[in-house]
């Protein structure tokens, strides 16, 4: 019996170790990098390398006043415990003709991931938001390499 779980043990920490580099070696999401351009009434958004929960529900949220856009970006459940880097897309439309700011902000507004500036050439009535696409998941080495860690990302 205790050769057993000797052996077990053995195995679990022989797998450990050789996914951990794994785990530890992932590159970090690169800068944020905010960019945007108009159509119409129009305005897409894309946001890369937005390190997000891996399994999170993402929202977003539009204040737009006096030919500023600001777009809030957040998280809701389901949450687990992987970062992934994620390239972001997302539309809103009804914008008035002219040049705007568009910045991109945390869901409280404190970070500022990135700004740019469009010129809006159609003239739009309300302002809403339209879709938001997310690109694949890139695993990002945030959390030390554990087993439940490990287990989470290889299922």
């Amino acid at each position: 019996m205790a050769v057993r779980c000797a052996v077990v043990i053995g195995i679990a920490l022989l797998l450990l170790l050789f996914l951990a580099p794994t785990v530890a070696g992932q590159v970090p999401c690169a800068p944020d990098q905010v960019t945007a351009r108009a159509s119409s009434d129009t305005i897409f958004v894309s946001h890369a390398a937005a390190e997000r929960n891996c399994c999170s529900t993402l929202t977003l949220r539009l204040a737009a006043a006096g030919f500023v856009a600001d777009f809030y970006e957040g998280e809701a459940e389901p949450f687990c415990h992987c970062m992934c880097c994620f390239d972001l897309a997302y539309d809103a439309h009804g914008f008035a003709a002219g040049h705007w700011l568009v910045r991109v902000w945390d869901e409280a507004g404190t970070v500022l991931y990135g700004e740019a500036e469009v010129d809006v050439p159609g003239a739009g009535l309300e302002v809403a938001v339209g879709n938001m696409l997310r690109g694949e998941c890139n695993p990002v080495a945030t959390q030390p390499a554990t087993w439940s860690l490990l287990r989470e990302l290889y299922r």
